[in-house]
């Protein structure tokens, strides 16, 4: 498939925080809901475009504001936003998961009608990091309903169908809006079509999305993600995943899928349960990351 832009890629791993382990979906929600639909009812929020630069994850987080909200966020200032959490810009070396997800629990979003810079206008330099005024931060729509994020895992299905459970269980037929599943995996050239097949390109870098949907037709089962590269890739930005794809991409490491949810201070509580050997196994694990952040890659 012939593009008509160059995208730019994420070249570091995604770094995996293993405290992220303990909120998983398998310990805080249990047993999988009955998926009793084929699809989603759900309309397709606008597709966005962040141009030659490593923002994806901030584009997708607006992405799924969209779908959880019907309105439209400024995906400029919450790229500034990821980028003061994690003490750097994402225009440099791409973003943080970790990072992104506490952003968007913690900092809430800028409608586009309150953001007077735009990647559009003023480019990469005049919007992004440290270019927006802290003012701004008190225009910001915080989340009434959203207490934390939790990780997709393996532990009771595959990841085909622990996506698919999630996205069902949180979506609200009657309001049509729900939190989607952000994606945080590799790229490979021949993943720009409608349907993203089993790589026989090499690896291009890192890049962040979401699933927003899931749909059985005549031809198989997939998950629906909506990219941020504007209608020229996929189906107008809309590509299928099909289950071996799936689970093949997020077995590997330096991947991940991350929801935002309601948790409970039980939940929280029960999840944040740790044993003294597994605390030390996470400093050191945490100071190993610390290391490669200085004087390496990590995940790769």
């Amino acid at each position: 498939m012939k593009l008509d832009f160059q995208p730019k890629f994420q070249q570091k791993g995604w770094r995996h925080d293993p405290l992220s382990d303990n909120f998983s979906q398998s310990k805080l929600f249990g047993a999988p809901s009955p998926i009793t639909v084929k699809t989603l009812d759900r309309p397709l929020a606008p597709v966005l475009n962040q141009l030659k630069t490593t923002r994806c994850i901030a584009y997708r987080s607006s992405t799924n504001y969209w779908y959880r909200t019907f309105r439209k966020a400024s995906p400029d200032w919450k790229a500034h936003k990821i980028g003061q959490k994690q003490g750097r810009s994402v225009d440099n070396y791409g973003g943080n998961p970790n990072a992104t997800m506490k952003s968007d629990r913690d900092d809430g979003f800028l409608l586009v009608e309150d953001a007077h810079l735009s990647l559009e206008v003023n480019g990469v330099e005049g919007s992004g990091y440290g270019k927006w005024p802290q003012s701004l931060d008190a225009r910001a729509v915080l989340n009434d309903d959203i207490s934390g994020f939790i990780k997709i895992d393996n532990k009771q299905q595959d990841y085909f169908d622990s996506v698919k459970s999630a996205l069902y269980r949180a979506y609200d037929p009657v309001t049509k809006r729900g939190a989607c599943v952000d994606i945080f995996s590799g790229w490979y050239g021949d993943w720009f079509g409608e349907t993203i097949t089993l790589p026989s390109s090499p690896l291009f870098g890192y890049h962040s999305i979401v699933f927003f949907n899931f749909d059985t037709t005549y031809k198989g089962e997939y998950l629906l993600s909506q990219n941020s590269w504007g209608e020229s890739v996929g189906n107008k930005g809309i590509q299928a995943w099909s289950r071996d794809v799936v689970n093949w991409e997020f077995s590997q490491g330096g991947r991940s899928l991350k929801q935002l949810a309601v948790l409970t201070p039980q939940m929280i509580a029960e999840a944040r349960e740790q044993t003294p050997l597994g605390a030390l196994i996470r400093q050191f694990i945490l100071i190993f990351q610390r290391f490669s952040d200085n004087y390496g890659t990590y995940g790769k």
